[in-house]
């Protein structure tokens, strides 16, 4: 009988016990994407770091010098049977409102397989010649630059800014730079 009370009373005490606890309990939740390049595709464009940036590139303005501060180049690579073109599908620059910033986008060649252009555009502009031996293209090495300017620059009310030195209207800005590769393969 007393190893009944004593079980009996263990129970009781584990029973009242987790009665006053209590779990906080919060969930996080991560998005995650894949893609997966067949290596043996006759035309390819990969960031060099495994990815594209998923994060906002921040474009500062420094109040000392009445200039941008600019993201850091992106790498990436290009491989084709072909011949390769890059074009913008929309304007690039940042917007705030009517407030703009117009930006400059360029690809710098890494070797000389690849061709450098500045001010990529709406049209297409070659950056890769097609090889000369189709069946040993190589991935070839560029970086991306992104570059805000003060030329062109609009106010809150959509008019050009004007004057000495050129600055922006104050605000927060935001805007993608989305870019189209082709290859007529």
């Amino acid at each position: 009988m007393f190893i009944k009370n004593k079980i009996c009373a263990a129970a009781l005490l584990v029973a009242t016990v987790s009665m006053g606890a209590h779990a906080i309990t919060k969930n996080q939740s991560i998005t995650l994407e894949a893609q997966i390049d067949d290596p043996a595709s006759d035309f390819q464009v990969n960031a060099t770091a495994g990815s594209w940036p998923s994060t906002p590139l921040n474009v500062l303005w420094n109040h000392t010098t009445n200039s941008f501060s600019n993201p850091k180049p992106i790498g990436f690579q290009v491989k084709s049977t072909e011949n390769v073109t890059i074009a913008l599908s929309s304007t690039a620059q940042l917007n705030n409102g009517k407030a703009v910033i117009p930006l400059i986008v360029s690809v710098k060649a890494g070797n000389a397989s690849g061709t450098s252009v500045t001010g990529i555009g709406l049209a297409a502009q070659k950056i890769m010649d097609k090889p000369t031996a189709p069946a040993t293209a190589v991935f070839v090495p560029y970086e991306l630059v992104i570059e805000a300017t003060t030329t062109g620059m609009k106010d809150a009310a959509g008019a050009a800014i004007t004057g000495t030195p050129l600055k922006p209207a104050p605000g927060s800005y935001s805007g993608s730079v989305d870019l189209v590769f082709e290859s007529l393969i």
